[in-house]
């Protein structure tokens, strides 16, 4: 489920949350997808390579983990205080929906991204690596967050 913030009308910020036993990620794409193609991206080759080399260093997720990604907010609607309205959303449905714990991914070195979470109370539980990665995103790999619910 994506859930999305507007400032006056306009879309400013939005995050996915989604049950990955009971879903997985391939359901996500697919809602992803059309979102990716509006807002510019293609689906090409080169697309698809690009999201299987993240695919690379997913994470795995622990049993009955909620899941939280495609955190995004324009930079200029940043520091107003949107991700925090949207985590409270997107982890109040992940516990009605019988959750005990959220996982969120994040690249290593998005500092920012990663400041974030953790103010939220994810904790880091381990990372993944692939040279592959740096050359494309300018990433080594990513780190899986992890916080109870």
């Amino acid at each position: 489920m994506f859930f999305i913030a507007e400032v006056d009308g306009t879309p400013a910020s939005a995050m996915c949350g989604f049950d990955a036993d009971a879903h997985g990620w391939e359901a996500v794409f697919r809602l992803a997808a059309p979102f990716a193609v509006e807002l510019g991206a293609t689906l090409d080759d080169d697309f698809m390579q690009r999201v299987m080399l993240l695919g690379s260093v997913s994470l795995e997720h622990e049993p009955g983990a909620w899941i939280v990604e495609n955190v995004a907010t324009l930079p200029e609607y940043r520091r107003l205080g949107l991700l925090d309205l949207l985590f409270k959303q997107i982890l109040d449905r992940g516990r009605k929906n019988g959750h005990t714990h959220s996982q969120i991914g994040v690249l290593i070195g998005n500092d920012r991204a990663r400041n974030a979470y953790l103010k939220q109370g994810f904790e880091f539980r381990e990372e993944k690596r692939n040279p592959e990665l740096g050359e494309a995103f300018g990433s080594p790999g990513g780190e899986r967050l992890v916080m109870p619910l």
